[in-house]
């Protein structure tokens, strides 16, 4: 293990025959990533159980000891930390920084300590103080992976798929996408628009539609798109990073529809994009800085799955 990095060591450690048994695949480390995913969720729900929560939300600050490591969380200054979160290892676990300022912002104050929680994987939690699994110095794409994985994790932890298998199965609705069962969602889990259309149209592509969260900065709005990957359609929409900037005929609609947005705070409307009915749901999610979140998602031809008041 000590010539391997810490992502690597916990590959060999959780997947032992699949380690050595793809060796020689040129797409190995994302074959074992995936099987590595699969196998660390049934810990997070296992974590979860064992808290005692039986339903949403899932509280992360709810865990208080792993293996035989206790979980002690401190709030301190960002500049300490450079960041939104940090763990570190003590004699009695694992402590876990948090920016203060955070204390403010429930859900990424939530989603930050589900983070760091996750890091705990990568250590061997049996002993005291946990000793880190790999001593090999991570290269950029080891440190990337590991993050990946820790994101996935804390998502996983806070809108598990159990749970949200649940809740659509309770409200068929859930299945459909739109702004009303997005905030539904949110409420339900606690969860950041964000966080809630990454399980719904990226992880698990429960929702066939694109998301776009748009925050101005000076006069323009920078985009984080999420889209579901297996719409070779939605794959052919480049959302530009910076709204307006290119001048393509989605960006255009995309400029048009924001300025709506932001005399109304909501709006909907139907464009006709390469022979497709785009149904376009937005709202204004904050006012500083002004954020925007769009839904994007392709009506049938009679058009009939979304009440909209307005069509380009």
């Amino acid at each position: 293990m000590e010539s391997l990095s810490p992502i690597e060591a916990l590959m060999a450690t959780k997947l032992r025959e699949d380690y050595e048994g793809l060796s020689t695949l040129r797409n190995r480390s994302k074959i074992l990533m995936k099987k590595l995913k699969n196998r660390l969720v049934v810990e997070v729900v296992n974590m979860i159980k064992g808290s005692g929560a039986r339903s949403p939300p899932y509280d992360p600050f709810s865990i208080r000891q792993v293996g035989e490591a206790n979980v002690k969380v401190i709030y301190t200054d960002r500049s300490e930390i450079g960041a939104d979160g940090s763990i570190d290892v003590s004699d009695e676990g694992f402590f876990v920084r948090i920016d203060r300022n955070l204390l403010r912002n429930m859900t990424r104050l939530r989603s930050t300590m589900a983070h760091e929680l996750m890091h705990t994987m990568f250590y061997d939690v049996q002993r005291l103080p946990p000793v880190k699994v790999g001593l090999h110095e991570p290269s950029r794409r080891d440190f990337l992976m590991e993050e990946e994985l820790c994101y996935y994790l804390a998502r996983q932890f806070l809108i598990p798929d159990f749970s949200l298998t649940e809740s659509i199965s309770k409200e068929n609705k859930l299945k459909i996408p739109s702004l009303t069962n997005l905030q539904m969602l949110e409420d339900t889990y606690k969860a950041s628009s964000d966080l809630v259309a990454f399980r719904l149209i990226s992880d698990l592509a429960l929702w066939n539609a694109i998301f776009i969260k748009s925050v101005k900065t000076n006069s323009l709005y920078r985009t984080r798109v999420m889209k579901n990957k297996q719409n070779k359609f939605y794959k052919r929409i480049q959302t530009p990073k910076l709204i307006p900037s290119s001048r393509t005929v989605w960006s255009d609609y995309l400029s048009r529809h924001i300025a709506d947005v932001t005399k109304t705070g909501q709006f909907e409307e139907i464009v006709n994009f390469k022979g497709k009915r785009i149904a376009l749901e937005s709202r204004i999610e904050a006012e500083m800085p002004l954020t925007i979140v769009t839904l994007a998602y392709e009506l049938p031809d009679n058009g009939c799955a979304v009440d909209v008041h307005s069509e380009h």
